[in-house]
């Protein structure tokens, strides 16, 4: 039975990963006050707060990702799936790419292509309105499998709604205008640096 769930996971990897050569995705101060002491006045200790830590910026991008998502089970998967899904749209609106990259790994054609695309449109001016991503509690299926490259990986599918959206110029001239679309997606993931990061994903 071992031999034959493997055998069905490396196919459905190699298809997913087959397809996602074309990286798929749907179109679209406050005033300092100075104190003068007398110069008689014995010195005496000033309390000060203590400076707020600086947090480097792997601590940053970590304190963005929910609870939910930093298990190593297939729960954990789950939610690291919707959640980086969910981090999308905002790269069309112009926003940081760095959690999005931080979640990642190099093989993802997916999501380097994802960049690509929403920096390329950013840049000439093509920024989006709307198209926020709803999804079900419920996936239509995941699994876990520990024996791949010794690495513990999970395959995620669900489906999400993707809101009405338009691609706006600079000028405000509408380019494009999108309706509501349902879609499919399917996620793959691998635990690694004591995260779930993507490193396949398609959407249908």
């Amino acid at each position: 039975m071992q031999g034959l769930r493997s055998m069905a996971w490396a196919a459905v990897l190699t298809a997913l990963v087959a397809t996602l050569s074309a990286g798929c995705a749907p179109e679209h101060a406050g005033t300092a006050v100075s104190t003068v002491v007398p110069a008689s006045a014995p010195a005496t200790p000033h309390s000060s707060r203590s400076p707020t830590p600086t947090l480097t910026e792997e601590e940053r991008l970590l304190a963005m990702i929910p609870d939910a998502a930093k298990g190593d089970d297939l729960l954990a998967a789950v939610e690291m799936a919707k959640f980086y899904l969910l981090l999308q749209p905002d790269l069309y609106r112009g926003g940081d790419s760095a959690l999005w990259e931080f979640l990642a790994l190099p093989e993802c054609l997916f999501c380097s292509s994802t960049v690509t695309s929403t920096q390329r449109r950013v840049q000439d001016g093509h920024l989006q309105v709307g198209g926020e991503y709803s999804i079900p509690e419920q996936v239509v299926g995941s699994v876990l499998d520990d024996v791949t490259d010794n690495t513990t990986t999970a395959l995620v599918q669900f489906t999400f709604v993707e809101a009405p959206y338009q691609i706006v110029a600079r000028d405000g001239t509408v380019i494009k205008a999108g309706d509501e679309g349902t879609y499919l997606v399917t996620i793959a993931l691998r635990h690694v640096g004591g995260l779930w990061r993507v490193y396949a994903a398609a959407i249908e």
